[in-house]
Parts: C-alpha cells; sequence; structure tokens
C-alpha cells in the first residue's frame, strides 16, 4: 500500500528545506568579498553614473532584507532570475545545461551500482580471501583521492601517454555535430535518431568523466555493501538457514542480501544526489558543459542568481531522490512502516 499521507507530508517538508538553503546561500553569496556589477562593467567605463545605473537594474540598490523577499517570493512563483553574466534567465541556463548533467551523473551511478554492489557482496562472501583484499584496495584506492583529482589523472594517463579517449573539452569532438535533439542526452537521442557516429563519440567523451566520478563513490558503495553483507552472514537467522541444510547461494542470495541491500538503497540515493551537487569540479576538469560549470562561472562573475538556482536544484533533487528511496524500503521490506 502506497503511503499517501507520508509522501503528502515528505512534500510539503521540501518547502522549508528550500528556504533553508534559499537563505543560507543568500547570506554567504552577500559575504563574498567582490561587486557583481563591478565584474560586469569594463574599468573603463565604471563611471559612478554607470555603477548606479547597473546597481538599479540588478536590484541591489535596494536593502538586504527587501532584496532577500523579493527573491523568495520569485522562487516560489517560479522565476529564479536573471544570470547578468550570462544574459539568460537562470532557468533557461538549468533547462539548457541539466540534460549534460543529468547524462554524466546517471551513467556515473549506474556503473557505481553494477560494480560496487556485486564487489561489495564478493567481498563480505569471501572475507579474508582474495577477492576480499581486492575489493579493499578498490575501495582505497577510491577513497584517497577526489573525483577532480582523478579525473585529472585519468586525462593525464589517457589522453596524454596513453591516447585512448578524446581531449577532454565537451560532450562531442569538434567537427561533429550533435544529435537532433529530442531529450539532450546525447546516447539516448542519437540512439533514437540512429546516429551511430555520434553515439560512439559522446560515449567516448563520457568514459573518463564517469570514471572520475563513479571511482569515489564506487569505493563508498562496495565498503558499505561489503560490511552489511558480512554482518547479515553473521545474523541468527542465517545461522538457522544453514542449520536446515540450505546452500551458502541460497543463504547470500534469498536471505542475507534481501537485508543488506536496504542501506545500499540509502546510499545509492544519497550518492545520486550527491553527484548532482558533486561534479561541479569534474565538469570544470573536463569543461563540461552542464549545470556544474555553470555554477563555476557564476562564482567567478559573483552571479548571485544563477548559483543559487544551482542550489535549488540541487536541494529539490536531494529531497525527491531521498523520497524516492524511503519508498523503496517499503517495497523491498513490506515489514517497514513509514
Amino acid at each position: 500500500m502506497i503511503p499517501y499521507k507520508y509522501i503528502l507530508f515528505r512534500i510539503i517538508a521540501i518547502f522549508p528545506v528550500v528556504v533553508g538553503a534559499v537563505t543560507l546561500m543568500f547570506i554567504i553569496m552577500r559575504l563574498i568579498p567582490a561587486d557583481p556589477v563591478l565584474m560586469l562593467i569594463d574599468p573603463a567605463h565604471r563611471t559612478p553614473e554607470v555603477i548606479a545605473s547597473m546597481r538599479k537594474a540588478m536590484g541591489l540598490d535596494q536593502p538586504l532584507y527587501v532584496q532577500y523577499f523579493s527573491y523568495l517570493f520569485n522562487v516560489f512563483r517560479g522565476d529564479l532570475g536573471y544570470s547578468w553574466h550570462s544574459g539568460h534567465t537562470v532557468t533557461e541556463e538549468l533547462i539548457m545545461r541539466f540534460p549534460a548533467t543529468l547524462e554524466l551523473v546517471t551513467i556515473s551511478l549506474i556503473v557505481c551500482v553494477l560494480v560496487g554492489i556485486p564487489l561489495g557482496i564478493l567481498a563480505g562472501w569471501r572475507r579474508g580471501k582474495m577477492a576480499d583484499h581486492f575489493a579493499s584496495g578498490i575501495t582505497l584506492a577510491g577513497l584517497s583521492l577526489p573525483p577532480f583529482w582523478w579525473g585529472i589523472i585519468l586525462i593525464i594517463l589517457f589522453y596524454f601517454f596513453i591516447p585512448l579517449c578524446p581531449a577532454p573539452l565537451g560532450r562531442i569532438s569538434i567537427g561533429v555535430n550533435p544529435p537532433t535533439h529530442i531529450t539532450g542526452l546525447y546516447l539516448l537521442d542519437s540512439l533514437l535518431t540512429g546516429n551511430t557516429v555520434v553515439f560512439v563519440d559522446s560515449f567516448r567523451h563520457l568514459i573518463l568523466p564517469v570514471a572520475a566520478l563513479a571511482f569515489f563513490n564506487l569505493a563508498l558503495l562496495t565498503k558499505l555493501q561489503r560490511s552489511e553483507i558480512a554482518e547479515a552472514l553473521e545474523s541468527d537467522y542465517i545461522k538457522t538457514a544453514r542449520a536446515k541444510g540450505a546452500s551458502e547461494t541460497t543463504v547470500l542470495f534469498k536471505h542475507a542480501l534481501k537485508n543488506a541491500l536496504l542501506p545500499t538503497i540509502t546510499e545509492i540515493g544519497l550518492i545520486f544526489g550527491g553527484l548532482i551537487g558533486g561534479e561541479v569540479v569534474v565538469e570544470q576538469v573536463f569543461s563540461w558543459p552542464g549545470m556544474g560549470r555553470y555554477a563555476v562561472d557564476c562564482i567567478q562573475f559573483v552571479d548571485y542568481a544563477g548559483l543559487q538556482g544551482f542550489i535549488i536544484v540541487v536541494v529539490l533533487t536531494f529531497t525527491v531522490v531521498n523520497l524516492i528511496t524511503d519508498l523503496l524500503y517499503a517495497f523491498i521490506d513490506p515489514r517497514i512502516k513509514q
């Protein structure tokens, strides 16, 4: 049975979370020791009249509390403001860049799940053996450096020293036209239009940034899954199943894995939300035209509205994904009540 009251409560709870995030980001942005007006005006034209006119146009001549409540009111109307450094509204910028980020993050998550969970299960099942040592090495390597450092290392290895991957300059090679726009996801659009050239080229451009993003989170998922499987295999109900003559395969997949996957589902949700907000520097390293790179540009130009809009998208993603993972608990184990 779908817990409608719980879903409604969680949806209502999104509003104070968004308000808190907007408030915090509003304060932090105003504490940055830089003037967005001066960033936009050429030094040769920085006269008092031009500066005052620009401040008025940007609404920065108003008191801070007026700016805050005005922005908050506009956010709940669906207006995220105007991105002065790009010349477009924040909503237009985020919609235009969201497919690039979504494609990168989704494929990274798929790699994490397809590699991390089986590796963690194998390590927990074969504790102290070769598979466990291998998984521990992967975990140690993945957690030793942040994703953007892995990105730099991968570029050096597989573009400069061993040129197996294309230049880290975006989603597609120069001279190759993007696929016909349907979803904005290059892999999916090229498949839908039967454009194999674009599919192969965009796939090759995804390899290094996906690997950089996935490696760190894959290590987290492997470590968690190993721990959960090892703990489940020591439980009393597992000992009872073995005493009744159940095979090790039955014990692992029918009994232990069902309970061991519950914390992993939560971790997958957190990883996805973290990838949306955490790919900022990785996108910059690979010149990936997604929301993360847009956020970096907003920081450089002290673009209040753009960065605040990016934070709102990240917060909404976290809350929605957490709601979905909580609901999955009920489907996996009906005994869990929301």
